[in-house]
């Protein structure tokens, strides 16, 4: 019998030219098609993302999460791994912080 996957949540906080470059909204893509669960949103000169899910595909979008897609430019990010919550049931941008 197969092992189930570890399951666990991320917060990321992603700093650098990520505001008008369409960075949430690749975010999103990529998290649907990884599929994990969560949100992304702008906070503050940067953006914030919970990713959750198995462990290999949230620490996939946190990589992820350090280049984007160009023209983004990533200059730092800060990830915070948790336990798992189970209490989201898709993925999408959230309201600014």
């Amino acid at each position: 019998m197969a092992e189930e996957a570890r399951k666990i949540q991320a917060r990321v906080v992603v700093q650098g030219k990520v505001h008008g470059v369409s960075f949430r909204t690749n975010t999103v893509d990529e998290a649907l098609k990884t599929g994990v669960l969560g949100w992304v949103r702008h906070y503050g000169k940067g953006l914030e993302a919970i990713f959750e899910g198995d462990e290999e595909k949230v620490k996939h979008m946190i990589s992820w999460c350090k280049t984007g897609e160009p023209p983004a430019r990533v200059d730092r990010t800060d990830a915070t791994i948790s336990e798992y919550s189970g209490r989201f049931s898709h993925f999408g941008i959230e309201d600014d912080a």
